[in-house]
This record gives structure tokens, C-alpha cells and sequence, in this order.
């Protein structure tokens, strides 16, 4: 399936129902088809839902039967009144800052900010991974108070995303034998082509949008917003898309998008794929180093 250079829209969930699929219905029967197919299967979703939804609604009012003896009607009306909905967005800077504190304290140990938003960058935002690794910092730093930044780098395993950043910088510099290292080493620890070049692409399109913003005179803080970035990684994206102009940055990121287009169309190997576009980002720098 055609991602759009979006790994998470790969997965099952809202990105692949409502970004992926879109685009394969798009693409069957010259486009008219495709139309009709994909309105035809999101009425049969809405269809489910609403099923799903009586299902659900009839186990809680069978539970006030049983258990109070209320009548169905009485039940479903409460029911109606008193639900809401529960959300469980990621923490915010300031809430992560208070649970990593939290659990810290069982350790008598401290993070620096500059620490904790590092971790946050290379760790990702999950709290079951996060009290882990904070578990894993606490024992390293064994009698010193606070964490430093050096100790996560140090130990922290960084994730997909955080080694594509990464990876990119090494591109991007024009050091590509580094960056083929780092590709294998990713390929040998289970990472597949199709994901690292998806990851490529999301990382090249919020380079796109931060040089263009900040071309225009755009503070960072207002593209981080707009794209809902970490603080740490706005501020490390602008400094990494400096090295490109915005064109220059756009083109990679559309080079990526047919690529992965090609790949999921069978026209291309996946590690095909992922070779051209590494030797592609990079190009740009080997080209002024020869010219030079």
C-alpha cells in the first residue's frame, strides 16, 4: 500500500483507514472505480460502527439489569446522560517533566531538563518505555543525583525515528558510507527497507515545511506547533534543514514519495529503492565537494 511516506499510516488504525486506503481506491480503474469501491466499503465502516456501538451500549445496560434490576429503558436513558469520552493524549512537556520526576523519586534521583528532553527525543513519548530507561539511568548514574544529558546518550537505545534523524544528518553531510552502516545496522536489528524509507520521507517533509517557515520568517516555536513537534526535535529539524534550501528539500521529499510509490506498485525492490534515495540525499553534498 502507498503510504505517502508516512509509517504510521502503514499500520492498522486510523492512518491506514483513513490516509492509505483513500489512496489505494484512488489508484484502481482509472480513479472512477476506486471512487466507487471506496464509498461503497467506508459506508459498510459506518455500517460497522454504529453496529459496534449498540453492541456495546447493550452490555452495560444488561449489566443494570442483572446486577440492579432497573428496566432497559431506565438504564439506557442513565447511560445516555452520563457517558463522556476518555482521552489518553501523550503528556505534554510540562506533564512529562512531572511524571519523570515521580518516578525518579523512588530512586532519589534527578533529570536536567536538557536531559529529559533529550531522552524524550530519542526514546519517544511512551511511558512504559520511558520507566524503563529512566529505571535504566537511575542504576547507571549509581551515586550521582541528577542525570546528564551524556549518560542518555550514553545508554538510552534510540528509536527508529531518532536513528533516521540520524541517519539523514550523515546524508545530508554527505557521508554516505556512514549512513550505509547505519542502514544495515537498522536492517540487522529487524527494521525493514520500506519502514527506514518512510521514516526518510517524514523526516524530509517536516525539513520541507520548517526551511520554507523559516524562510518566510517564521519563528520555530510556530512551525512546531503547526506540526506538532518536541521542542527538542523543532529546534534540532532547524538546524538540520539549513544545510538544503527549501526547492532543494522539497525535491528530495518528492523523490521519496515516488519511490515509495514504486516500491508498493512492484515497479522496485524495496532495498532498491532505499540505496537510490540514499546516494540521492546525499548527491547534493559529494556534488560540491568534487566541484570544490
Amino acid at each position: 500500500m502507498f503510504s505517502g511516506g508516512d509509517q504510521s499510516a502503514m499500520r492498522s488504525g486510523p492512518g491506514l483507514m483513513f490516509q492509505t486506503l483513500p489512496k489505494v481506491f484512488d489508484s484502481m480503474g482509472g480513479g472512477q472505480f476506486g471512487q466507487i469501491v471506496g464509498a461503497l466499503f467506508f459506508l459498510l465502516v459506518l455500517f460497522a460502527a454504529l453496529t459496534s456501538s449498540i453492541a456495546l451500549t447493550e452490555s452495560a445496560v444488561s449489566t443494570f439489569e442483572d446486577e440492579l434490576g432497573w428496566g432497559r429503558k431506565k438504564a439506557t436513558v442513565l447511560l445516555k446522560k452520563k457517558a463522556a469520552w476518555v482521552s489518553f493524549d501523550p503528556l505534554s512537556d510540562a506533564d512529562l517533566k512531572r511524571w519523570s520526576a515521580r518516578q525518579l523519586r523512588q530512586y532519589d534521583k534527578q533529570i536536567s531538563p536538557q536531559a529529559l528532553n533529550t531522552l524524550a527525543f530519542m526514546a519517544g513519548r511512551d511511558l512504559n518505555r520511558l520507566s524503563g530507561e529512566l529505571s535504566k539511568l537511575a542504576a547507571y548514574v549509581e551515586t550521582r543525583p541528577e542525570i546528564a544529558e551524556d549518560d542518555v546518550r550514553e545508554i538510552v537505545s534510540p528509536s527508529l525515528e531518532y536513528n533516521v534523524f540520524e541517519l539523514l544528518n550523515r546524508l545530508l553531510e554527505g557521508n554516505l558510507g556512514e549512513a550505509e552502516k547505519m542502514v544495515t545496522n537498522l536492517l540487522q536489528n529487524g527494521q525493514n527497507p520500506v519502514g527506514i524509507l518512510a521514516m526518510l520521507t517524514r523526516q524530509l517533509r517536516q525539513l520541507t515545511h520548517m526551511r520554507y517557515a523559516l524562510d518566510a520568517g517564521q519563528p520555530v516555536q510556530r512551525v512546531q506547533e503547526l506540526l506538532k513537534m518536541h521542542p527538542y526535535a523543532a529546534k534540532q529539524t532547524a538546524r538540520q534543514c539549513k544545510s538544503r534550501s527549501g526547492d532543494a528539500l522539497k525535491a528530495l521529499y518528492e523523490a521519496c514519495v515516488a519511490a515509495d510509490y514504486d516500491v508498493k506498485s512492484g515497479r522496485l525492490r524495496d532495498s532498491a529503492a532505499l540505496s537510490a534515495i540514499l546516494l540521492k540525499i546525499a548527491e547534493g553534498k559529494l556534488a560540491s565537494r568534487r566541484n570544490s
